[in-house]
Formats: C-alpha cells, sequence, structure tokens
C-alpha cells in the first residue's frame, strides 16, 4: 500500500515499480524507433550478380548477417555471386553493396549495410541473400548470422557456420566441419 493524498495507505504501485515500469516504456520506444519492431519489413531492393575467374583462387571466403547462403559447387571455371539485397529505403540501398574481390589467393564475398543503434548494440539494417557458384576442388567458407547455409556439391573442404539458422550438406565428398547455434 502507498500513502496517499490524505496519508492513507491506498492500492497502488511502489516508486520502484513505478520507475521500472518507464524504463520498460523507454525502451521499448527506443526499440520501435530504431527499426526493431519491423524488421522485415523491406521497401528497397537491388539484384547483384558478380563474378571472377577462379584462375590462382584457392579459398573462398563469405561472411555475412542477415540473410541466407547457398552454395553450388561444380564443374566451373568462376565464382559467381547472385545476391539479393533488401533493405528499409533507398537511402539505406544506396549505402549497401555486396562485393566479390580477390586479395592474394582468396576470393572474398561481403555485403555492406548501414547499421541502426539499438539501447544496447548495432545492427545491420538490410537482408542479402546470396547464391554462390563456384569450382567444387576450392575450399570454401559460408558463416552467416540470422540465416541457413546450403552447400551442395563440393569436392574440397567446406566450412559452414551459422547463428540463428541451419545447415544443410548435400553431395560434398571434402571434408565438412558444420557449426549451428540457436538453428
Amino acid at each position: 500500500m502507498v500513502p496517499g493524498p490524505t496519508g492513507v495507505k491506498q492500492p497502488g504501485l511502489s516508486p520502484r515499480t513505478e520507475g521500472m515500469r518507464s524504463l520498460g516504456a523507454v525502451l521499448v520506444l527506443a526499440l520501435l524507433a530504431t527499426g526493431c519492431g519491423n524488421v522485415n519489413e523491406w521497401d528497397a531492393s537491388h539484384r547483384y550478380d558478380v563474378a571472377l575467374p577462379a584462375a590462382g583462387i584457392s579459398r573462398i571466403e563469405l561472411a555475412g548477417q542477415n540473410g541466407d547462403v547457398r552454395a553450388n559447387a561444380g564443374d566451373v571455371d568462376r565464382i559467381e555471386v547472385q545476391a539479393l539485397l533488401r533493405t528499409h529505403s533507398d537511402a539505406e540501398l544506396d549505402q549497401s553493396s555486396v562485393t566479390l574481390t580477390r586479395s592474394g589467393d582468396t576470393a572474398t564475398i561481403a555485403s555492406k549495410c548501414p547499421s541502426r543503434f539499438a539501447v544496447f548494440f548495432s545492427m545491420a539494417d538490410c537482408d542479402v541473400d546470396f547464391v554462390v557458384t563456384y569450382p567444387r576442388t576450392l575450399p570454401a567458407s559460408f558463416h552467416i548470422v540470422n540465416g541457413d547455409v546450403t552447400v551442395v556439391g563440393a569436392a574440397s573442404s567446406v566450412d559452414a557456420m551459422t547463428t540463428n539458422g541451419d545447415i544443410e550438406v548435400r553431395g560434398v565428398s571434402g571434408d565438412v566441419r558444420a557449426q549451428a547455434s540457436e538453428g
């Protein structure tokens, strides 16, 4: 019971409980303001088709978040990436990209997205689904957060990792390292 205006105890919330309720309301409003309330509403998108000759490449690496990866290994002589990037606005789309680059003998697939800051962390504010076609003899590493990883047909080592997703590996004759957290 909390003392009322006349000094008589009346039912109500303690000042501590009121403070916690107010803090909770502020946190909910902050999450909604940072876009956490409409995470899956994408209003702008762009399709990327990029390729790189595989000659001289000895490894493929992909690290991303918020999207799925499908990797098809086959009898090809180049690395091809098709990606669908989705954001909340054209302005965010202008700040986003998908790249396939070569550094030494490694081909790297990456996405860049603007970040929104929530109360205690930053999060990428886009979704990118990748389809990667590559020579079956190249070792490959596919790491994603908030998405699924599917690898088909590789004859070399595969390193597949996801947080908040599933991993599926089919027809792979090389060594496989698969790690899924919360999937």
